[in-house]
């Protein structure tokens, strides 16, 4: 009995983590192309995989950073947000 809650709460904290992690860099890769988006000239797009990135371009359209931002969190709280819902079903199915 013990060894199926430490399994259970190892496979739990992956998939809580790897899901974490996925979010981040969509989320970034979401705001990076709301850059993209507001580009005069668009040229490049970095996303790393550390979560951080950059849109290369030469000039951009007038846009508020809080817009840009605000469309990465939506996207990150969607996918944790979907995460969680899926782990409570799953155990409710035990």
């Amino acid at each position: 009995m013990k060894l199926k809650t430490i399994t259970l709460i190892c496979a739990l904290a992956w998939l809580f983590l790897l899901t974490s992690y996925a979010s981040f860099i969509v989320g970034t890769l979401t705001h990076e192309l709301t850059h993209q988006r507001y580009a005069i000239d668009k040229q490049l797009i970095e996303v790393n995989y550390d979560a951080s990135g950059k849109a290369y371009a030469g000039a951009y359209f007038k846009h508020s950073h809080e817009w840009v931002y605000l469309n990465g969190i939506i996207v990150e709280v969607s996918m944790i947000g979907i995460t969680t819902l899926s782990v409570f079903i799953i155990r409710g199915y035990k």
